[in-house]
């Protein structure tokens, strides 16, 4: 019996839909993106744009951040770190001098962290002004516990700049939290109460202490 003819081009026609399916995955499926360097800043605001366009997580932080406006960036005074300032010029994120490069890029991100659960910070700060919380120690930890979950934001961040920085993230990224940190495998959220008690320590949570009694003399005198 002689073999059908569709049959003896069975091979041929393997290889050719095998050929078909790589040529659509090559379409498809975009190229693994080679690992690239961390960048000299010229300005925060442009350290901003390359982090919304190499981490998808701050790039969504971003656009919720921005639906209640542009944020601008400025220099923080007489202090170390960053602030989040608001006021009637609008929001900015504060940097110190002292911050330079990789470590610079880090505390910029969580400080965007900050105006991202800014709809938390202004529900603590309204209960102070009600009464609701009645001591600055309350209203403290409280703060510090919005910016522990900011913490979680701030890592997302970094896994993906991990991904795709060459040799991955530096080490300065990380150092500022803590100084024992070397690598994101390291980088672990730390207990709550620890936390609260290093925050207190480094005199941080005392910044807290002293926004609760500016919300206490904004507050109407019939809930003083």
């Amino acid at each position: 019996m002689s073999t059908p003819a569709f049959m003896r081009h069975l091979p041929y026609i393997a290889l050719v839909a095998v050929a078909w399916c790589v040529f659509a995955l090559s379409i498809i499926t975009p190229c693994h993106a080679q690992p690239i360097a961390l960048p000299d800043f010229a300005s925060d605001l442009e350290a901003h744009a390359w982090l919304r366009k190499h981490s998808p997580y701050y790039n969504t932080m971003a656009e919720e951040v921005e639906k209640e406006g542009a944020v601008s960036y400025g220099v923080l005074e007489a202090r170390t770190g960053g602030l989040v300032e608001r006021g009637s010029g609008g929001r900015r994120i504060l940097l110190s001098k002292e911050l330079k490069g990789a470590c610079r890029l880090s505390v910029q991100i969580f400080e965007l962290t900050n105006l991202y659960q800014q709809r938390q910070h202004d529900a603590v700060d309204e209960r102070a002004r009600s009464g609701s919380i009645k001591t600055p120690e309350e209203f403290g930890l409280l703060h510090e516990l919005i910016e522990y979950d900011g913490l979680r934001y701030h890592r997302f961040v970094l896994a993906e700049l991990e991904a795709v920085l060459e040799g991955g993230i530096p080490r300065e990224m990380l150092t500022w939290i803590n100084p024992e940190l070397t690598n994101l495998v390291s980088y672990e959220l730390p207990l709550a109460f620890e936390f609260v008690e290093a925050q207190a320590k480094s005199g941080h949570t005392a910044h807290y202490h002293e926004w609760f009694w500016t919300q206490k003399r904004e507050a109407p005198k019939a809930a003083r």
